[in-house]
């Protein structure tokens, strides 16, 4: 079952998450991005920039945003 621990940061909507090597959480949405190093516990503002999708492979993550925004 799903339990909230502590609101994502940055605030807003998150539209992907992607659980990285089994140690770090990555979200994306419009509002930027956010990880947690502590499964959910805690968060920290990665960038500000909006993503809408998200994809990871090993240490290496890419993004995709908005007119073709790519990171």
């Amino acid at each position: 079952s799903w339990e909230m621990l502590t609101p994502t940061k940055p605030d807003g909507l998150k539209e992907a998450s992607w659980l990285v090597n089994g140690k770090i959480l990555v979200t994306v949405g419009t509002s930027g991005t956010g990880i947690s190093k502590d499964m959910g516990k805690t968060w920290e503002v990665f960038d500000s920039q909006p993503f809408h999708a998200l994809s990871c492979y090993k240490n290496t993550c890419w993004t995709i945003g908005g007119r073709g925004s790519v990171a």
